[in-house]
């Protein structure tokens, strides 16, 4: 529109013989500069909007494109991953147990797959609740062989240098034993389903609520080991939580020798289940004894979560 509305002003300026030819010359130079000019600043603006719609389009590309990219790796991770990792510790786990004891205050139920389980009774006390049911995978307290091989494991932890193995198995051998009384005292609330394998020689401990699983493995650093192992906690969804899940359902439900505690049993119900499980030398006594020892353990366990939750 300016080009041409320079154009007719030229026109006509060149068909007045009046004005002398220095001021056509001036008039034109200035109509030509004129138009130079607006067309520059026209080229100028548009080259302007076109690099910002340019970068705006750009930007929102990248930006989609990451977030693309973000939910990609998020639910692989989810998937794949596990939701927090436990460095080995050769003490009590302040986070671990932490994190555990928050998933089971809000489960239904709870699996255990471990060696002798000494320390599930006082997780459920601690937790204040009852459970719908409460599954417990152990070593079978009769099979030395088993016992002696979960042994020598703990033969790698540094405190346990200097100790023989007999020792060690006769110490496991009374955890599983004493064990057995604790899970039998939860009955009043929960109902408790032990299950002993005497091939139970898997190096991964296993704690299970509705919504996480926790992985313990025992030989992570392969020729140490530590009072508590390298230790994963998935969340379900993740492939490990549904496969270690399935496993250690099939594994409780072919174990060799299960037994129910509910209510309405007593301690002469006890006897004859340690006498059910080969345990003819455990009677009144041994059980009220074996007791003790379980409330003492788990007093100290009280003392740990409540200087830690204080």
């Amino acid at each position: 529109m300016t080009t041409l509305s320079a154009v007719i002003g030229l026109g006509l300026l060149m068909v007045d013989d009046k004005s002398s030819l220095q001021l056509k010359l001036s008039t034109v130079g200035g109509g030509i500069l004129s138009a130079a000019l607006f067309g520059a600043f026209v080229t100028l603006f548009i080259n302007r909007e076109s690099k910002h719609v340019m970068e705006s389009s750009l930007q929102s590309l990248f930006e989609q494109q990451q977030k693309d990219v973000l939910d990609l790796v998020s639910t692989t991770s989810k998937v794949h991953l596990p939701a927090k990792e436990y460095p080995p510790t050769g003490s009590f786990d302040e986070v671990f147990t932490t994190d555990l004891i928050n998933d089971m205050r809000v489960s239904s139920s709870f699996q255990f797959r471990g060696s002798s389980a000494k320390w599930v009774a006082p997780y459920v006390n601690y937790c204040r609740k009852s459970f719908a049911e409460i599954q417990v995978l152990m070593l079978n307290p009769v099979n030395t062989a088993a016992l002696r091989q979960r042994a020598a494991d703990r033969l790698l932890i540094p405190s346990n240098t200097g100790r023989t193995l007999d020792a060690v198995v006769e110490e496991l051998r009374n955890e599983v034993t004493r064990t057995i009384v604790a899970l039998f005292d939860l009955r009043h609330t929960s109902k408790v389903c032990v299950s002993l394998d005497g091939t139970l020689v898997s190096v991964v401990r296993l704690e299970r609520t509705d919504d996480a699983i926790y992985v313990a493995l025992y030989h992570a650093r392969p020729g140490s080991s530590a009072v508590n192992p390298t230790t994963y906690r998935y969340v379900r969804g993740a492939i490990a939580f549904e496969t270690y899940s399935l496993e250690v359902a099939r594994q409780l439900e072919i174990a060799q020798q299960r037994v129910t505690f509910e209510r309405g049993q007593d301690d002469a119900d006890l006897v004859k289940i340690f006498k059910g499980l080969g345990l003819d030398e455990i009677g009144g006594t041994e059980i009220a004894a074996l007791r003790m020892q379980a409330k003492n353990f788990e007093k100290r366990f009280f003392a740990n979560m409540t200087r830690i939750e204080r």
